[in-house]
């Protein structure tokens, strides 16, 4: 049995949510390891624009800027609420709400959306402090400058923010797809909040934005999986 099957299996088992949470971990950490690649490919195109593009990152990142104080304001509150521990909060509330209703397709969502935030922006956080690349709004150089453990002015590449708002929304879109267009549009607005603060170059919105669609598919399609065989057994 594949960890995908095992994923299947656990809404039936009557093992509770440990038993799901652990089957949906296995199947999306099987995923994971068959699509690492994706991930490298990812870090690497993203240095190597950090590399090669001789400042039209952040000439972009200004020209996306609007210098209009409302739109600022706008941008701060969708950073703000869009972090990771707002998805999260989602994920968990979803959960929640399944447990409370008893619709194991809530619980599988919400914990398919907690999964794939926080593994999201844990791999994030393997990267910014190591690669070092200064934040648009420093005027320093740009650049790949290190590690700097502390320092977030080098902590640009990737965009944390936006690879935890695209992981919950992809995983929500996949398990969960009613929910996963307003995620999605949620998920866009942060990124966009991003540049617009100043935090962030473009690239490393896209950067970011791949790593979070790569682990909200790694979670949400178990889940779907779950989903359907379910309503194949009741069919």
């Amino acid at each position: 049995m594949n960890p995908g099957q095992q994923s299947s299996s656990s809404s039936n088992s009557g093992k509770g949510w440990a038993h799901e949470l652990r089957a949906l971990w296995l199947a999306g950490w099987h995923n994971f390891r068959r699509r690492w690649w994706v991930l490298a490919f990812n870090v690497l195109f993203g240095i190597a624009v950090v590399c090669l593009q001789n400042g039209q990152d952040r000439a972009w990142a200004k020209s996306v800027q609007s210098g209009n104080d409302n739109i600022y304001a706008i941008a701060k509150a969708a950073s703000y609420w869009g972090d990771w521990p707002g998805w999260v909060v989602l994920g968990f509330l979803f959960w929640a709400t399944g447990v409370v209703l008893r619709k194991s397709l809530w619980r599988e969502a919400g914990l398919a959306c907690l999964l794939a935030t926080l593994m999201a922006g844990a791999t994030i956080n393997c990267f910014r402090p190591t690669i070092g690349r200064p934040r648009p709004y420093t005027e320093i150089p740009d650049g790949i400058y290190g590690v700097h453990l502390r320092d977030t002015k080098y902590h640009a590449f990737m965009s944390g923010h936006t690879a935890a708002s695209v992981a919950a929304a992809t995983a929500l879109s996949i398990a969960l797809p009613p929910v996963g267009v307003p995620a999605l549009g949620a998920a866009a607005l942060v990124g966009w909040s991003r540049v617009e603060l100043g935090k962030h170059h473009p690239s490393d919105i896209i950067t970011g934005g791949v790593t979070g669609i790569l682990w909200g598919w790694c979670f949400g399609l178990p889940a779907r999986r779950t989903r359907e065989q379910r309503k194949n057994q009741a069919a």
